[in-house]
C-alpha cells in the first residue's frame, strides 16, 4: 500500500521575494553562463546575504534558473526528491512521468542511487543549460543527502549546474571538484558588505545616511555581515545619536544579533512581543492557527501588522494566507522564547498539534507532537489517525510516522508496533513483520488490560497479521490454512474477516480454485463494506477480477477493475495508491487488447506506485506487461531491464510462481531480440534444462518452464519435438480452465507448425483459437509467441474453404488479428533471426552492440545530444536513454564522455 505523499509547497519552488533594501553587489555578479562551472558554493554563517545574491542570479537566468528551498523536511529524502523533480518541472516538463512515478510510489524507501540514475537520465536530453539553485541546504543536510546530491552532480549532463548557498560547508567532495576545476566558492569573506555595498544598502533600505566614520564604525562591529545591517538599521533609525548607538554595540557577531534583535523586539507592544515569540513556534502560520495559539479573535491583523512592521515575516501564497518568518528571526525568537517562557513550550507545541489535527492536517499536527517530543501525546494521535489511515490505504504514512519514535517510547506504547506491523505486513518487509508479531504478543496483556473480548480482538489481529505476512512471503499451503479461520460475525471483527478472505481469495485464485477465490472476494466486500474499508472493497473488485482474468472472462475482468477504480477515486483520491492498483490491472488488459499506447500511458505513471506494496502477482503481471509492450515497440532491451526488476523482486523472495512469470518472459523477449545463446544461457541459470519436463497436471512453474523449453527449441530449430508437448501442454492448460494460456501454448503449437511446414495443420490450430478467444478478443497472447502465429492467421483469411464455416464474432475476430499482425509493431529482428551485432572485447570480456546502440554510440561520440540522436534515428528520447544505458554497461563506464572515448579506442565510431 501507499499512501497519499504530502503536498507539494508550491513556494519552495520559488525565491523568496527580492527585499525591498536589496543592492546589486556588482563584484559578485553571476558569471556568463557558459563560464559558470559545475558546481557554486555559497558558504557564510546566517545573514551574510546568500538568498538574496542567488535570488539575483536567478533572476537573470529566466527560464534557465530551478529554485529549491530547503528545510528541515527535506531530511526525508523522499520528500526533497518530490520537491526536486517539482522544481525542474515547474516552467516546462524535464522530468519524465516515469520517473516521478517511482518516485511518488516509494514513500518509506526511496532508492537514492536509482533515482538519480533516472533523473539524470531525464536531463541528459536538455538543450540549454540549466541551474539548479539549492538555498538553505544546512536545514535538510544528512549523508544520504549528501549523496543524493554529488551522485546527480556527478551523473549529469554538463548542461546542469548546481548552487548550493548554506551556512556551513557542506559535506561533499569539494576538493574533487577543485581538482576538476569544476567548482566555483564564495565564503565568508566574499559575503561581507564592503563600505559602498554597506552604504547603498543603509540608504536604500531604511533611507540612513551615516558619515563615513560612523560607516566604518558599524562595519568593524557587525564586521560586513548583512543581517547585522538590517537589524542595525531598525535600531538606528530610531536613535538620535547614531554614534553613541554604535558604540553601545559590542560583543562578537552572534552578540550583537541577540543585542539587536532584543532592541527590536523590545521597542514593539506587548502584544506584538508575545505574538512574535508563542508564534515562532510554528514552521507556517496562519490567522487561524494563531488565533488557537494565542487566545486572539483576530489574528489576521496582527500578522498583517508585523509584516508592515518588516519583521521578517513573509506571506507563503498569493492570497497572503500562509506566512513564515525569516529563519535568523524565527530561530531567535524560539530562543528567547525558551529563555523567558519555558513552561509554556509544552502548551503551545500541544495546542499547535491539536489545532492542525482538527484541521485534518494530520502530519503536521503528529510532527508538531513529535518536534516538541512530546511522544505521549504523538500516540495518541497516530492511535487517533492510523486505523482509518491503514483503512484507506495510506499505510507507508504510518510507518513514517512510527520510526520518529524512540525505542523506549514504542515500548511503552505497544500499539504503536502493531500499527507499524500492520504497514510493514502489507509493504512486504516480511522479517520485520514477524519481528513486531512477536513484540505485540508479549505485550498482549499491556494491550488488552485485562479485558478477555479485548485480547480475543487482538488475537484476531495477531492471527490476521501473520496470515497476511505468510502471503506475501508467498507460503501458499500455510496462508490456505491460516485464512481459514472464521470470527465471530461482529462489528469489532469485520475488518478482520475482511483482510481474512482476501487472503483466502489470493490463495485460492493461486491454486486455480476459482470458485473459492470469488466466494471470498465477495465475502470479503461485505466484511470491509461493514467496517468502512475502501482499500479492502477496492482489493476485494480486484481479486474478483483476476480470477475472471484467468478464467480468460476479459470483460468481466474489466469491469470488477474499473468498480475497484471507482471505489478507490472516490475513497482516496485519483493518485493514490488504491487507485494506481485497479488501473494497472486495467493496463494488463489493455495491453491483451493490442491497446499499447493505452497500457504504456498507465504503466508509465502506476507501475512504481504498486511496485512498493501491491501483491507480488499485481506487481509481477504489471512489469510483464510493461516488458510486452516495449518488446512489441522493438525496444527489447528496455523490456529486460523492467523484467529484469521483477526478477530480481521474485528472486529474492524466493516467489517461486511469479519469478517463473518473470523468467518465462524474459526468455521470449531475448529470443525476440535474436539472442538465442543468451535465452538458453538464462534459461540454465534459473534451472530450466534441455529436454521437455512436461507436468502431470497445470501448475504455473512447472507449466511456463515447460513453454519455455519448447520456445527455446523452435528457436534452435528443433521444432518437430514441442509438437506433442505443446498440444499436451494445451490439454492441461484447458482442464485447469486457463483459456489464456491455452490460446498461448496453442498459438506457440501454429509456430512450431509452420517450422515443419505442416500449413493444414497449422491452419486446423487457428481455428481453434478463433473459437476459444472471438468472446474476449484475444490479441496479444497470439501475436508475442511469434511472427509465425500472425502470418499464420493472416494466411487462413485467404482461405474461403477455412473461412466460410467461421461465425460472424469469429470472423470479426480474425479480421481484428490480421489488422494487428499487419502492424509495424517491432523494427527488431524477427524471433527466429540472430540480426546484425557487432563483437567487441573489454577487459578481455566478449561483448557486443546491437546494429541501433552502434548508431546511438557514433552519434553519440560526436557530441549530439539524446533528443538530436531520436530525431536522427526515428527514435523517442526515452528509447535512446535506454540506449545509452546499456551502452555505458557494455563498454563497462560511467558517463557519456567516457563511453565516446572507450569507443574511439575500441574503433566503433567507423
Amino acid at each position: 500500500m501507499s499512501s497519499a505523499a504530502p503536498q507539494i509547497l508550491s513556494t519552495k519552488l520559488r525565491p523568496p521575494s527580492r527585499p525591498a533594501g536589496a543592492i546589486e553587489r556588482p563584484r559578485l555578479a553571476m558569471p556568463v553562463i557558459d563560464d559558470l562551472p559545475k558546481v557554486v558554493l555559497v558558504v557564510a554563517a546566517a545573514g551574510f546575504g546568500k538568498t538574496t545574491l542567488i535570488t539575483q542570479w536567478h533572476q537573470h537566468l529566466g527560464d534557465r534558473a530551478v529554485w529549491l528551498s530547503l528545510d528541515r523536511n527535506d531530511q526525508d529524502l523522499f520528500i526533497f526528491v518530490r520537491h526536486l523533480i517539482a522544481a525542474f518541472n515547474r516552467a516546462q516538463a524535464v522530468i519524465s512521468a516515469a520517473t516521478t512515478s517511482f518516485v511518488e510510489g516509494r514513500v518509506s524507501a526511496l532508492d537514492g542511487d536509482e533515482t538519480t540514475i533516472r533523473i539524470a537520465n531525464d536531463l541528459d536530453g536538455l538543450d540549454e543549460d540549466r541551474v539548479l539553485f539549492l538555498d538553505d541546504y544546512y536545514l535538510a543536510e544528512t549523508p544520504a543527502l549528501n549523496d543524493l546530491v554529488h551522485q546527480l552532480i556527478e551523473r549529469s549532463s554538463p548542461r546542469l549546474h548546481v548552487v548550493i548557498a548554506s551556512r556551513v560547508a557542506p559535506a561533499l567532495p569539494v576538493a574533487r571538484y577543485r581538482g576538476r576545476n569544476a567548482l566555483r566558492e564564495l565564503g565568508m569573506r566574499d559575503m561581507t558588505f564592503n563600505r559602498s555595498e554597506a552604504d547603498a544598502f543603509l540608504a536604500q533600505a531604511r533611507g540612513l545616511r551615516l558619515a563615513p566614520r560612523e560607516l566604518d564604525l558599524l562595519l568593524r562591529h557587525t564586521e560586513g555581515w548583512g543581517a547585522g545591517l538590517q537589524l542595525a538599521s531598525l535600531f538606528l533609525k530610531d536613535s538620535r545619536d547614531a554614534r553613541s548607538a554604535i558604540h553601545a554595540l559590542s560583543g562578537d557577531t552572534r552578540d550583537i544579533a541577540d543585542y539587536l534583535a532584543t532592541e527590536v523586539v523590545r521597542r514593539q507592544p506587548p502584544a506584538v512581543q508575545q505574538f512574535l515569540l508563542y508564534s515562532s513556534i510554528l514552521d507556517r502560520l496562519n490567522a487561524d492557527v494563531c488565533n488557537a495559539l494565542l487566545g486572539f479573535d483576530d489574528a489576521q491583523a496582527m500578522i498583517e501588522q508585523v509584516e508592515t512592521l518588516g519583521l521578517f515575516l513573509f506571506p507563503l501564497d498569493a492570497r497572503r494566507h500562509w506566512y513564515r518568518y525569516h529563519h535568523l528571526f524565527r530561530d531567535f525568537l524560539r530562543a528567547q522564547l525558551r529563555r523567558r517562557h519555558p513552561e509554556s513550550l509544552a502548551t503551545l507545541y500541544r495546542d499547535a498539534s491539536n489545532w492542525f489535527a482538527d484541521a485534518g492536517l494530520h502530519e503536521e499536527a503528529v510532527n508538531m507532537a513529535l518536534d516538541a517530543d512530546d511522544f505521549d501525546h504523538a500516540a495518541l494521535l497516530v492511535e487517533r489517525f492510523a486505523v482509518d489511515m491503514i483503512k484507506q490505504g495510506h499505510i507507508p504514512q504510518v510507518a513514517r510516522w512510527i520510526q520518529r519514535f524512540p525505542p523506549q517510547v514504542l515500548d511503552q506504547n505497544p500499539r504503536l508496533p502493531l500499527y507499524q506491523c500492520w504497514a510493514v505486513a502489507h509493504m512486504a518487509q516480511v522479517h520485520l513483520a514477524e519481528a513486531l508479531l512477536q513484540r505485540v504478543e508479549a505485550a498482549a496483556d499491556t494491550l488488552c488490560q485485562g479485558v478477555e473480548e479485548a485480547r480475543r480482538v487482538l488475537e484476531g489481529e495477531i492471527h490476521t497479521l501473520r496470515t497476511i505476512v505468510a502471503l506475501m512471503a508467498d507460503d501458499i499451503d500455510r496462508t490456505r490454512a491460516l485464512s481459514a479461520v472464521r470470527f465471530p460475525d461482529a462489528p469489532d471483527y469485520h475488518f478482520l474477516s475482511g483482510c481474512l478472505n482476501n487472503v483466502a481469495g489470493l490463495v485460492a485464485l493461486a491454486r486455480g480454485e476459482f470458485a473459492h477465490a470469488v466466494e471470498s472476494a465477495s465475502l470479503a466486500r461485505r466484511f470491509h463494506a461493514d467496517s468502512g474499508c475502501s482499500y479492502g472493497i477496492c482489493y476485494s473488485h480486484c481479486i474478483s477480477g483476476l480470477t475472471d482474468q484467468a478464467q480468460g472472462r476479459l470483460s468481466d475482468a474489466s469491469t470488477q477493475f474499473l468498480r475497484a477504480l471507482d471505489v478507490a477515486v472516490r475513497a482516496s483520491g485519483e493518485h493514490s495508491f488504491n487507485a494506481a492498483m485497479p488501473r494497472v490491472l486495467l493496463a494488463v488488459l489493455h495491453y491483451e487488447a493490442n491497446e499499447l499506447d493505452d497500457a504504456y500511458a498507465i504503466l508509465e505513471n502506476d507501475l512504481p506506485l504498486v511496485d512498493e506494496c501491491a501483491y507480488v502477482d499485481i506487481r509481477t503481471g504489471g512489469f510483464v506487461a510493461m516488458a510486452g509492450i516495449l518488446g512489441a515497440r522493438g525496444q527489447v532491451h528496455a523490456a529486460l531491464a523492467h523484467l529484469d526488476q521483477a526478477v530480481t523482486i521474485n528472486v529474492e523472495a524466493a516467489f517461486e510462481r511469479t519469478c517463473a512469470l518473470a523468467n518465462s518472459e524474459s526468455i521470449r523477449l531475448r529470443l525476440l531480440a535474436g539472442d538465442v545463446a543468451g535465452a538458453r544461457r538464462f534459461a540454465h541459470h534459473t534451472g530450466i534444462d534441455d529436454g521437455i519436463a512436461l507436468p502431470t497436471v497445470w501448475s504455473r512453474p512447472a507449466g511456463l518452464r515447460a513453454i519455455s523449453q519448447c520456445r527455446l527449441l523452435i528457436a534452435e530449430g528443433h521444432a518437430a519435438a514441442t509438437i506433442a508437448p505443446l498440444q499436451a501442454l494445451a490439454l492441461l492448460a484447458k482442464a485447469a480452465e486457463r483459456r489464456a494460456r491455452k490460446i498461448q501454448i496453442l498459438s506457440l503449437l501454429i509456430v512450431a507448425l509452420v517450422q515443419v511446414h505442416r500449413q493444414d495443420a497449422a491452419f486446423a490450430t487457428a481455428r481453434r483459437i478463433l473459437a476459444l478467444g472471438a468472446e474476449e478478443g484475444f490479441l496479444r497472447s497470439i501475436l508475442d509467441q511469434g511472427q509465425a502465429a500472425g502470418d499464420t492467421f493472416v494466411a487462413f483469411a485467404r482461405d474461403r474453404a477455412g473461412t466460410s464455416v467461421l461465425s460472424p464474432l469469429e470472423a470479426d475476430y480474425l479480421a481484428r488479428i490480421c489488422a494487428a499482425a499487419g502492424q509495424p509493431t517491432t523494427r527488431a529482428a524477427t524471433p527466429f533471426s540472430a540480426g546484425t551485432r557487432v563483437p567487441f572485447l573489454v577487459n578481455g570480456v566478449a561483448e557486443t552492440l546491437s546494429g541501433r546502440e552502434l548508431k546511438v554510440l557514433r552519434l553519440l561520440a560526436e557530441g549530439a545530444t539524446n533528443t538530436h540522436i531520436g530525431t536522427t534515428l526515428f527514435i523517442s528520447v526515452n528509447t535512446v536513454r535506454w540506449h545509452v544505458a546499456n551502452i555505458l554497461s557494455k563498454l563497462q563506464v560511467e558517463n557519456r564522455t567516457q563511453a565516446a572515448a572507450a569507443a574511439r579506442e575500441l574503433g566503433l565510431t567507423t
